[in-house]
């Protein structure tokens, strides 16, 4: 299950590298990932401090955090 879910973490963070921020929906569908998975590799991301949150109206827009320039 971990592999799994290192997997989609990879295909989320690639996903909103190229396209932007989107909702989790859009990731699901970006992605091929059920929502359980998703929900873990988000968690997996955001745990590494990668995403960022953002609430517009009904709808959690998830993005990746600027990185920093060294």
């Amino acid at each position: 299950m971990t592999a799994k879910v290192g997997e989609i973490a990879g295909k989320v963070w690639h996903t909103l590298k190229t396209d932007g921020e989107m909702s989790a929906a859009q990731l699901k569908k970006a992605t091929g990932a059920d929502d359980k998975t998703l929900w873990m590799a988000l968690g997996w991301l955001a745990r590494e401090d990668k995403l960022s949150f953002n609430q517009v109206k009904n709808t959690l827009k998830i993005g990746l955090k600027a990185m920093p320039v060294v």
